[in-house]
């Protein structure tokens, strides 16, 4: 029974594949398998551009601020054996500077630093020369003493100094020599003391106002027993209104009292209130404004405008202005200007206005130049007439006031300046004297002045030095009372310093090298050809 079951099994099937061969319905063929993508995206580029060459090389413009010469008149000063010191920047260091001369001439000078120079800072500074000429009596000792410092906070900086100076010299210009005079009638001493102090902001507060008021107070002596105090306050004040306007506000008191010898107390005061409007753009400023003022008791209004329009790079300015002030003048500046005078019988102040034009700017980065001409007007100018009385000897000097005088002013100034290496600075000043009418010349006052000075660092350790100082002869009387001319003056001095070894150094100074024996003032002849020199140590204080 299996194996018939088994055989019908086997037949079934054979018949059930023939059935499948002979159908007639349709097929599919699969020829690949399916696999699915995604839609290809946009891509940023990433390629940079290349850069586009240049040219030429580029241009760097540089704006150097140019200094502008204001020629204010005042007498030029020469004192016998003049020794020109530069002036001290502040800076954490400190030096002592010792020398000799052939003239039997001490030379002390020492600087000292501390502080950081950026919230407080103190110097102190002394010198002390004396020398003896070949003319009888011919000797002079000066020796001078400051101290001035600041302290600065996020608000406020307070500033001040104190200063005291002694001058001692002799009127050894009477004439003849041979003359026999006392000697407490020949000595002249002064002694002068000066008290500074100010206060300035150094942010902005909420009212939007600058202010750095200032008060000096200055002692001054004779050995004559004359005394001169005097008292000034300075009260500036201005507010930016936008980036083009600004006011401005300032009011100024100064007082003067004189003790003379035998002679009464001498009063003088100058108070003034100068109200202006400022105007400022990159290639003009404008102020507008006007300066009430009180000489003592007498009312003047003085003009205070100025102007100036140039290029904005500051290479070519033309200036202009009328301006007016009221010098007050003192026992101290005329003995400053002139040490060999009698003391003044009477105190009074000078009153200029002054109407000007000039240009200033550059050729160069290296190469500044400036010009300027003005007109002055000057009442109560103080004049300098040698006294040739028979008791005077012409050796003193008198104080005359001329009430009216017009001065005209011709000035000029060129420098050259390169980095460190080497600097040029020359200027001159051309004063004529019109209109005077109760005497007939200006009395002592030069129609010419000029200046000059170069420094050049020849090698390493090596400074050179040159200065120049060229002066007109002033009128003089006689003593027959002729009006007279001093001869004109140039006095060169040269100097040399090198330093030897780190902080210490060797200096030579030579002064007067043509040894002429001109006159500043009549009867009173510089020392002629001298020398001197020394050592200087610099050292730093820095920690």
């Amino acid at each position: 029974m299996n194996k018939i079951f088994l055989i019908l099994l086997i037949f079934l099937l054979q018949l059930n594949v023939f059935a499948q061969q002979k159908t007639d319905k349709s097929t599919v063929d699969i020829v690949s398998e399916y696999n699915p993508k995604l839609k290809g995206l946009n891509k940023i580029s990433i390629t940079a551009s290349p850069a586009v060459p240049e040219g030429e090389r580029p241009k760097l413009q540089y704006n150097i601020p140019n200094q502008n010469l204001e020629f204010a008149y005042r007498p030029g000063l020469l004192r016998p054996l003049t020794l020109t010191v530069d002036e001290h920047q502040w800076s954490n260091s400190s030096f002592i500077k010792l020398g000799y001369g052939n003239l039997n001439t001490p030379f002390a000078q020492a600087g000292l630093s501390f502080g950081d120079g950026k919230t407080s800072g103190l110097n102190i500074y002394g010198k002390y020369t004396s020398s003896e000429g070949k003319r009888p009596y011919q000797d002079y000792r000066k020796s001078d003493a400051k101290a001035a410092g600041f302290y600065k906070t996020p608000v406020l900086e307070w500033s001040g100094s104190v200063e005291a100076n002694n001058f001692k010299t002799k009127k050894y210009g009477f004439e003849p020599e041979t003359l026999t005079i006392p000697l407490d009638s020949l000595n002249q001493e002064f002694q002068i003391f000066k008290i500074r102090t100010g206060i300035r902001n150094v942010s902005a507060n909420a009212l939007g106002i600058d202010y750095s008021p200032e008060l000096k107070i200055d002692l001054f002596a004779d050995n004559h027993k004359a005394i001169e105090r005097s008292f000034a306050i300075d009260l500036p004040f201005s507010k930016i209104i936008n980036d083009a306007f600004a006011a401005k506000l300032a009011f100024g008191y100064d007082y003067t009292v004189l003790k003379a010898t035998n002679k009464n107390n001498m009063k003088t005061a100058v108070l003034y209130i100068q109200p202006l409007v400022q105007y400022k753009s990159p290639t003009f400023s404008l102020d507008v404004g006007i300066r009430p003022s009180w000489d003592n008791s007498r009312f003047v209004m003085l003009p205070a405008m100025k102007a100036q329009v140039g290029t904005a790079d500051q290479r070519f300015t033309i200036l202009g202005g009328f301006e007016g002030r009221v010098k007050k003048n003192t026992f101290q500046y005329f003995a400053e200007t002139n040490p060999w005078l009698w003391s003044p019988d009477t105190l009074f102040n000078t009153t200029i206005t002054e109407l000007y034009g000039g240009v200033k700017g550059s050729l160069s980065n290296h190469f500044s130049y400036s010009a300027k001409i003005g007109v002055n007007n000057v009442k109560n100018q103080p004049l300098y007439l040698n006294d040739i009385s028979p008791s005077g000897d012409g050796k003193s000097f008198q104080i005359v006031r001329a009430h009216k005088m017009n001065i005209m002013t011709l000035g000029g100034e060129v420098g050259y300046n390169v980095a460190e290496q080497f600097s040029l600075l020359a200027g001159v000043t051309a004063n004529t004297f019109s209109g005077l009418k109760d005497n007939s010349k200006a009395w002592g006052l030069s129609p010419m002045e000029l200046k000059g000075s170069v420094r050049y660092n020849a090698m390493k350790n090596l400074w050179i030095k040159a200065d120049a100082l060229g002066l007109g002869g002033a009128h003089f009387l006689s003593k027959t009372g002729q009006v007279l001319k001093m001869k004109d003056a140039l006095d060169l001095s040269l100097g040399a310093e090198m330093k030897v070894y780190k902080g210490l150094g060797v200096w030579l100074q030579f002064n007067n090298i043509f040894n002429q024996q001109y006159q500043r003032w009549n009867q009173y002849p510089v020392y002629g050809f001298n020398f001197l020199g020394g050592v200087v140590y610099s050292f730093s204080q820095k920690k």
